[in-house]
C-alpha cells in the first residue's frame, strides 16, 4: 500500500524529468533511491544531470509565449550547472561536447543571461 502510494507521486515527476530521446539527446537515466522520512527506500529513476542542463537551456529558448517558464528553465540549468563546476567540471564539459549543436547553439544565446544568474544578477 504504501509502495504504491509513493510510487503515484514519484512516477508523475519521474515522467517530468525523463525524457528518453529529446532532439537528438540520449538522456538515459541512472538507476537510483529515495530514502523517505520513514526509513523506506523507494528505487527511482533520475536523469543525468549533466545533460539536463543542455535540455533546459534549450528549453529556456523554446519558450517564446511564456517568459516565467522559460526563466525557471534557465535557473535549473544553473542551479545544476553550478553544481556540476563545483564537484567536477570535466563532466559538464564532456556531456557539451556530446550534446547535439541545436542545444550547443540554444546553450550559446542564453550564456549572457546564465552568466548574469550564475552571478547573481
Amino acid at each position: 500500500m504504501l509502495y504504491e502510494v509513493i510510487r503515484g507521486v514519484l512516477a508523475p515527476a519521474a515522467k517530468a524529468i525523463y525524457r528518453p530521446n529529446v532532439e537528438g539527446l540520449d538522456n538515459v537515466p541512472r538507476h537510483g533511491a529515495v530514502i523517505l522520512a520513514g526509513g523506506h527506500c523507494v528505487p527511482v529513476m533520475l536523469a543525468d544531470p549533466a545533460r539536463m542542463i543542455w535540455y533546459s537551456l534549450y528549453m529556456s529558448t523554446r519558450h517564446r509565449k511564456d517568459a516565467a517558464m522559460a526563466e525557471n528553465d534557465l535557473m535549473q540549468a544553473a542551479t545544476l550547472a553550478a553544481i556540476l563546476i563545483e564537484q567536477n567540471g570535466l563532466v559538464l564539459r564532456e556531456s557539451y561536447r556530446g550534446a547535439p549543436r541545436e542545444l550547443r547553439n540554444a546553450a550559446h544565446s542564453r550564456l549572457a543571461r546564465l552568466e548574469g544568474v550564475l552571478d547573481g544578477r
